[in-house]
């Protein structure tokens, strides 16, 4: 929609609409919204004065963050992106006191997993397994295809026991201490001064 019930048109240095709720302790409720009843409508919508979204809910639930166009239940857009300061990360998790955590959580039997898509496909998936799976931590690399909706075989894999598996899957399966260029199953040292296995 291009029009509104209602608009207020704000001034100069100050904020256009304030809502004080009760300072009531427990009884205190700020803005309700009732919006959207499936994807195509829209519950609620911050804009810049450009009319590019700030901060959207979709009519089905979804929230977009950057975008009008969320496609998960939380979506975060942005441009810019790097690792070099805390304005050009897309989330930070902090805890002004105690410890920071974040969580991966399956209410049912099935695995948690983390996603690292680059240029059009999954290119690493880290999966907690199930308990058909011992609950291994697996580490799934690139489908010989790479795309959104597919891994390769495990290729890493750490047991609750302790134990580290190189599974062989992928191009060779080998494992290097102190050379990128293992030519062994497992190789320590770089060639001509290595112990290989």
């Amino acid at each position: 929609p291009t029009t509104a019930k209602l608009v207020v048109l704000g001034a100069a240095n100050t904020y256009t609409t304030r809502l004080d709720a009760s300072t009531t302790t427990g009884q205190s409720y700020g803005l309700r919204v009732r919006g959207g009843t499936n994807s195509s409508d829209g519950g609620f919508l911050v804009e810049n004065t450009s009319a590019s979204p700030h901060f959207y809910v979709r009519g089905d639930g979804n929230v977009g963050v950057g975008t009008s166009a969320p496609a998960p239940k939380l979506h975060l857009q942005y441009s810019g992106g790097s690792y070099g300061t805390d304005a050009t990360s897309g989330f930070i998790n902090e805890a002004d006191t105690g410890r920071a955590t974040q969580r991966l959580r399956s209410i049912t039997n099935s695995p948690a997993e983390l996603f690292f898509d680059v240029n059009g496909g999954i290119r690493w998936d880290i999966s907690a397994r199930d308990s058909s799976s011992n609950y291994d931590l697996n580490f799934y690399p690139q489908a010989a295809t790479a795309a959104y909706n597919n891994v390769g075989a495990a290729s890493f894999v750490l047991q609750q026991n302790g134990n580290v598996i190189v599974t062989g899957a992928g191009s060779s399966g080998k494992m290097g201490i102190g050379t990128t260029a293992p030519l062994a199953k497992l190789q320590i040292g770089t060639r001509g001064t290595a112990s290989q296995y």
